[in-house]
């Protein structure tokens, strides 16, 4: 089977799991499909949207392997740069530090851990050249309870997709933020990508992205963001892909 009908088949797949979903009333149900061998079970309908832009992505005439991702409304490029500098709003219970700037033509032996640890996850190991330099903060929050770190109000959400919110995180110590751009983080010291794809709200709706905790800690962040597609987050190299 030639790479151009594995993909074929691919879409095929999913655009029938889509009939499913769109045909089916309940919201309860399930459907399962194979990934690479693994088993994935979806039990919301909404999942049908995302599906079918991942079926968008794989079909055509061409094969594209991350469509074009727009930053969200109200965030710029310099909120996603430099973490939270604008377009956030940020609790008086939370510190921010910035402890490293990646920057461009520095030759690998030269950077520090933390940032070979990241690039690495990224896909760029062993790099001295890129585009954009961007900064990674430390994000430290004290007895909080509810949302706990830096949120943003994101508006203008189209119906006819979904969002992706996400970043790079690595946790430092105590409690492990979770909901929104820190989806899925663990605390392994390592650095993850984390995050969630939502279904676009209702006209005149919006998100506030605000992570939550329990107690106080601390994390790493680089690259948070929100964007207007569907973004794989299984593959951490597909994040760094949407920087402009």
């Amino acid at each position: 089977m030639t790479f151009k009908e594995s993909v074929s088949n691919i879409r095929e797949i999913i655009m029938a799991e889509i009939k499913i979903w769109t045909e089916s009333t309940p919201r309860n149900v399930s459907v399962s499909f194979l990934n690479n061998g693994v088993k994935r079970t979806y039990s919301h309908p909404n999942k049908a949207m995302q599906r079918r832009e991942q079926a968008e992505i794989l079909g055509g005439n061409s094969v594209k392997i991350v469509s074009h991702a727009r930053l969200m409304p109200p965030l710029s490029m310099k909120s996603m740069l430099d973490p939270f500098s604008v377009d956030y709003t940020i609790g008086s219970w939370i510190t921010l530090e910035t402890v490293q700037e990646v920057r461009s033509n520095v030759l690998w032996e030269q950077r520090t851990e933390l940032e070979r640890e990241l690039l690495t996850l990224m896909g760029r190991k062993g790099v001295r050249y890129f585009q954009n330099q961007f900064k990674i903060v430390k994000v430290s929050w004290k007895n909080r309870k509810s949302w706990s770190l830096p949120f943003a109000r994101i508006y203008n959400l189209r119906r006819d997709s979904s969002i992706t919110i996400a970043s790079y995180m690595k946790h430092i110590e105590g409690d492990v933020p979770f909901h929104y751009y820190a989806d899925g983080l663990t605390n392994s010291g390592d650095w993850e990508l984390t995050g969630h794809h939502y279904v676009a709200s209702p006209a005149l709706s919006y998100r506030h992205t605000h992570p939550y905790t329990k107690t106080s800690g601390s994390v790493y962040i680089a690259l948070p963001a929100t964007v207007d597609r569907y973004v794989d987050l299984t593959d951490p190299r597909n994040w760094a892909g949407i920087i402009e």
